[in-house]
């Protein structure tokens, strides 16, 4: 997998709302409140339950069957693998990389190979953390935990008392329930009551589908209504892109409603741009004036916002829906304003674009902002940006 995709497909689980923004925000985002272990424990009963001294001894009794394998080998042969840690050793050791790349690469690696008899020694163990890392481990373990048994994790989610914490519960769910069975995870999402949780569940488990087998996805998602569509094609899109961006607008360009067209654009130019902003560019150009495009715009602009300013700006403004340029004008001065003041406001006081209530309501913004705030996605909570 690419570090790209890596990136995206952890932050899919741990991030909140939507999903997360590509400047880690995941790491910003209040704790949630910790479940206990009863709970955890109750509903993985049909499973082996084990204590985090259960989970030592299988990898310390691995390590001794491993040692003696090695041992009846030719003198020739050189043992290179070092032996594995116990998991609450692993999991402090990549919990202490400096990187936050190599973080989640290496705790996405730990929780990956627990099987289902050590899910809840996993989540006990990852309960006994404090605020964020906590909440990181807890819907990291969660969503293997769908992948093995996914009505026992989707309960466990459901049970919990805090609403909030419970949705959070639930798309870490959706995102190891849809990795292992996409259609099995959209079947659930399907029952689900229309609203934003079923909305962005369905973004989850799109994204994921979309990463393994984009065809498919692309070929699923077309036959739900439009609603749905448009909520779901930008993930697909953004996630096709990120190994065949052509063939992502081909199909993308395939779209009948023009809405759900907008979308798939806005998807693909917000991966592609970071892939490959000038060839992004050079394309863009090729583009119709039209709500599409206009769209398009806003996925490319909000990459390349946090890079050229400037060049962002030029852009913006060739979008041909007043209100839609407004916005994605603010958008991209607003994060300006938190790079390079001084630079943003004199654009801010020439520009002839921007409304003067529009450019107060800028300037307001960023004195009250805490620093940082919007950097990398202008405040959005997971890419590709969807609606």
């Amino acid at each position: 997998m690419k570090p790209r995709e890596l990136i995206l497909c952890a932050l899919l689980l741990v991030g909140g709302t939507a999903v997360v923004a590509v400047g880690w925000h995941m790491l910003a985002t209040p704790a949630t409140p910790a479940p206990t272990a009863a709970p955890v424990k109750a509903a993985a009963a049909k499973t082996e339950t084990f204590s985090s001294g259960d989970f030592n001894t299988k990898k310390k009794s691995s390590a001794r069957n491993a040692k003696s394998s090695a041992s009846s080998k030719p003198d020739d042969a050189t043992e290179t693998a070092e032996p594995a840690l116990p998991f609450n050793e692993a999991v402090q050791a990549a919990l202490a990389e400096s990187d936050k790349g190599d973080r989640f690469r290496k705790l996405l690696d730990i929780v990956k190979k627990l099987d289902a008899s050590q899910i809840a020694g996993a989540m006990e163990f990852a309960g006994t953390l404090e605020g964020r890392e906590r909440d990181m481990m807890q819907r990291l373990v969660t969503g293997r935990w769908a992948a093995l048994d996914p009505m026992a994790a989707i309960a466990f989610a459901k049970q919990n008392p805090d609403k909030n914490a419970s949705a959070e519960f639930l798309r870490a769910a959706i995102f190891g329930w849809s990795n292992a069975n996409p259609t099995g995870a959209l079947s659930y999402i399907q029952s689900l009551p229309a609203g934003a949780d079923r909305s962005q569940n369905l973004q989850i488990a799109m994204s994921m589908w979309a990463r393994n087998d984009p065809q498919a996805a692309a070929n699923y998602i077309t036959s739900l209504p439009a609603a749905d569509q448009a909520g779901a094609v930008s993930r697909i899109a953004g996630s096709w892109a990120g190994s065949n961006p052509n063939a992502a607008l081909q199909w993308a360009g395939s779209l009948t409603d023009e809405a759900v067209k907008g979308k798939a654009y806005q998807g693909v130019m917000y991966t592609w741009a970071r892939e490959d902003a000038a060839s992004a560019s050079t394309w863009l150009q090729s583009l119709p004036q039209g709500a599409a495009r206009d769209q398009a715009v806003i996925g490319f602009t909000q990459v390349v916002g946090g890079r050229d300013p400037q060049s962002a700006v030029t852009w913006a403004q060739t979008i041909t829906d007043p209100q839609v340029r407004t916005a994605n004008l603010e958008q991209i001065a607003g994060s300006w304003m938190r790079h390079d003041a001084t630079t943003a406001k004199e654009w801010i006081s020439q520009t002839n674009t921007l409304a003067p209530e529009a450019k107060t309501r800028i300037l307001t913004a960023a004195k009250i902002a805490p620093p940082g705030f919007g950097d990398g996605g202008f405040g959005r909570r997971g890419g590709p940006p969807g609606q």
